[in-house]
């Protein structure tokens, strides 16, 4: 089954117990990264607008090189572990931790303070599909970072997922804790449930609600025993066409008993097996994140769906009703709120799918179209890494890239004229995943049949797809046959692409090949996957004289404008992203040094010029975060003519950007992003902002809107022209506000931003509704001062300074009382 970070994730459908998967008792060295990590958490948590920089910077910073020593452990264990994974235990290097149980994934390693666990589907529960237990690892973490980020008082470990030659292990830090430590949920699927700490409780109620997840009963339901039921003296009539009714008052099950709804159900605020432990050192972990988010509507024919194709986060924060984690699983089967709660979910899949999905494919034909303006053009490193963020941004899974291809195609293209680019982009996207899922499988088959698991396999294995997929001239016919045969049935298939000729009309304006045959993309898992061209052709053109392009067409014969070019540029990129291959330096500086780099695509490829065969590892987002924060802090200390300055900021504002892909709607990312963007402007132009026209109203009722003193939303209403950074800095903070509209700091900061740029009146609005907040917070206090002396508005200026003055009498009178204010 598959696996999670506390080594189980009782299915839906499991019902025998597991042993603990951690050890009663550890030793300094085994838990001294969890304790270390838990300090620095604890100290994070505790910063306030008022804590000094420095300690902020060295306490970042120590988390950064905690990260460094967990990193080094996983990824040198980590290789060597799946290196030998088709070794007989006694040849291991290390050695399987026997004393290990549990029903997830595979077997379990101990070493260097840290905890190894393969996500494979050990127990059949994905007719052995081994990426679908990659994918619940994926949710594992993905649930990991969502509570961390609640910061109600729960402890989670650290971790990281490797992937390395196929296969991805799940890598953590060893916790203090126990089965005896289990307060909270079950760790025997649902056999028993616990609820016998209300203080971790609350927590998690705390966490439910941030998260919009919807409290629920689960667990297993008593069966009693068989009575012979009373006969009643005379029948009821029944109509002879109705079937007899049972009941009402009970529920009919298998075995035809009764059953008794409420009984043995627990109200719980998270998936039935997220587990809740009091450790040995005092403090509240949770395990087993793999199930946090609730799952789509399941669809029939995909085998156990409600465990790995979940909603995103963004989209179950924001959707009006609160879901429930355990949806559409045998843990809520019978208990009274089922149905309500699948029922929501069901409603909740088909808003994702009808009005989400629609809409976000008509703001990505927008967003290409305004090229170099838009303000996520120059975010990220890939045009790949933009489309991931703004799906994601906008609580859209990846998985649901075909129905947004199938709404860019339907759009009209004089309204439209970019869509093509879109469609291009996401066909991009999809190739290079199903890409990267052919090329582990062929990694996870080669160490299958090879004991002893050489690098030259694995790189000569890949330097062959490469040549397959850019040849130009050697094997030219090949390369076509793969694009046209092979490609889109994997494409398709993996993303379900609705293309079929009765959708697609004469007058489209962006057609697309239809897929007929699906059986030349299965295979067995056991099996390598083909490299073929057998596979009858589903985008060469039909009979009746359909000469649609083909997905090769798409990726080809792009329009050469800014963004684009060839898109084989743009894949070959991706691909060497999301599977991790790197090439040597001199491999990479022939590639940089050709205008087109399918020039030198003459199969001269060779193993020897590829480093490494894919090598990836995911991480949670708070690592990034602080490296981006520690280069931005630290650049205010370096003179902004050294190009040390530059490059702080440049290594910050990277840093941050792959933290935001992770966790697009991250406040704190969001908030710094636009400052970095902001200091940036600021050093490009040299302090050229100052030169703005400054707006001077006559009177202080002319500035604000009819609402300011009440509740008054941000605005992004411009009077003056920005720079396209600026554009994005704005965008950035707003999408702080959107995430959180009552934080305080990211209200301040957007004040100071609207006022240094001339926005008076929108940032003496935000001011009053920071101040609606807290009236006595003292950083909007001194903005407000500063803009009623811009705008001559004596009496506002002589009310603020009398608040100001209040403030700090108060905080002195408390001082002198021991209270820290």
């Amino acid at each position: 089954s598959p696996p999670t970070s506390s080594l189980k994730l009782p299915s839906s459908s499991s019902s025998s117990s597991s042993s603990k998967t951690q050890p009663s008792s550890l030793s300094p060295h085994h838990h001294d990264l969890n304790a270390r990590f838990q300090h620095i958490s604890e100290a994070i948590r505790g910063f306030t607008e008022r804590t000094n920089y420095e300690v902020k910077v060295t306490t970042n910073m120590d988390l950064v090189r905690l990260y460094q020593d967990f990193y080094s452990s996983a990824i040198t264990y980590g290789k060597i572990i799946i290196s030998e994974v088709n070794l007989p235990a006694e040849l291991k290097t290390i050695k399987p931790a026997a004393h290990i149980g549990g029903l997830a994934g595979g077997e379990k390693y101990m070493v260097g303070g840290v905890m190894f666990k393969f996500a494979v589907d050990s127990s059949g529960m994905f007719r052995g599909d081994h990426s679908l237990a990659a994918k619940v690892a994926g949710h594992d973490l993905k649930g990991l970072v969502a509570y961390y980020n609640c910061e109600v008082g729960t402890c989670v470990p650290l971790m990281l997922l490797l992937d390395h030659k196929g296969y991805r292990l799940v890598a953590s830090t060893i916790l203090p804790v126990s089965r005896n430590t289990l307060v909270y949920g079950s760790d025997n699927a649902g056999i028993s449930v616990l609820d016998k700490d209300p203080e971790i409780k609350e927590k998690l109620s705390r966490a439910a609600s941030l998260l919009n997840l919807a409290p629920h009963y689960a667990g297993p339901v008593q069966r009693p025993q068989p009575t012979k039921p009373l006969q009643p003296s005379k029948p009821p009539l029944q109509s002879p066409s109705q079937p007899p009714q049972p009941p009402i008052s009970t529920i009919p099950n298998g075995g035809g008993h009764p059953l008794q709804p409420m009984s043995g159900g627990t109200l719980l605020y998270s998936a039935i097996d997220l587990e809740g432990h009091r450790g040995t050192d005092g403090r509240h972990y949770i395990l087993d994140f793999s199930r946090t988010f609730p799952p789509e509507s399941p669809k029939r024919e995909l085998f156990m769906s409600h465990l790995y194709r979940l909603l995103r986060p963004e989209f179950v924060k924001t959707y009006p009703l609160p879901l429930s984690s355990d949806g559409f699983s045998s843990f809520t089967r019978h208990q009274p709120d089922c149905i309500q709660h699948n029922n929501n979910l069901h409603n909740a899949t088909r808003t994702l799918i009808g009005e989400v999905i629609p809409t976000f494919a008509k703001q990505l034909a927008r967003s290409i179209e305004y090229g170099v303006e838009s303000p996520f053009e120059s975010d990220f490193s890939s045009p790949g890494d933009m489309l991931c963020s703004l799906l994601h941004r906008s609580g859209i899974n990846i998985r649901h890239l075909g129905r947004v291809t199938t709404c860019l195609m339907h759009l009209p293209n004089r309204e439209y004229p970019y869509a093509r680019d879109a469609v291009v982009l996401c066909f991009i996207e999809m190739t290079a995943r199903t890409l990267k899922c052919y090329l582990g499988r062929l990694m996870r088959y080669i160490s299958q049949s090879n004991e002893q698991q050489y690098d030259s396999l694995f790189r000569q294995h890949s330097v062959q797809l490469l040549n397959l997929l850019f040849s130009t001239t050697g094997h030219r016919a090949l390369t076509m046959k793969f694009w046209e045969k092979e490609i889109p049935p994997l494409v398709m298939e993996k993303f379900d692409i609705d293309v079929s000729p009765s959708s697609t009309s004469n007058n489209h304006p962006h057609p697309l090949p239809h897929n007929k045959d699906k059986s030349s993309s299965s295979s067995s898992p056991s099996s390598p996957p083909s490299t073929s061209t057998t596979s009858s052709s589903s985008s060469s053109s039909s009979s009746n004289g359909d000469h649609r392009p083909t997905v090769k067409t798409y990726l080809t014969k792009l329009p050469h404008r800014d963004k684009f070019g060839d898109g084989r540029r743009i894949l070959l990129q991706r691909i060497i992203q999301v599977t991790g291959i790197k090439f040597v330096p001199r491999a990479m500086e022939l590639i940089a040094s050709r205008s087109n780099v399918f020039d030198m695509w003459c199969d001269s490829l060779s193993e020897f010029d590829l480093e490494d065969v894919g090598t990836r590892v995911k991480h949670m987002n708070i690592i990034d975060h602080a490296l981006g924060y520690v280069h931005r802090i630290r650049s205010h200390s370096v003179s902004k003519t050294d190009p040390a300055c530059r490059n702080m900021r440049d290594t910050a504002l990277l840093k941050l950007q792959a933290a935001l892909v992770s966790n697009p709607n991250n406040k704190f990312t969001l908030r710094n992003l636009s400052q970095v963007l902001v200091e940036l402007e600021m050093l490009d132009h040299e302090y050229k902002l100052q030169s703005l026209p400054m707006v001077r109203p006559s009177s202080f009722s002319q500035m604000l809107p009819s609402s300011a003193f009440t509740s008054v939303a941000p605005t992004s209403s411009t009077s003056f022209k920005l720079s396209p950074r600026l554009v994005q800095a704005q965008q950035y903070i707003l999408l702080a506000l959107k995430a959180d509209p009552t934080d305080l700091m990211t209200l301040y900061q957007y004040a100071i931003f609207l006022k240094d740029h001339g926005k008076y009146r929108t940032a003496i609005a935000v001011c009053l509704q920071s101040l609606s907040i807290d009236n006595r917070h003292t950083k909007t206090l001194h903005v407000l001062l500063d803009l009623a002396c811009i705008a001559n508005l004596p009496e506002i200026k002589v009310l603020v300074e009398h608040a100001i003055e209040d403030v700090y009498k108060t905080r002195y009178l408390l001082s002198r009382e021991g209270v820290v204010p």
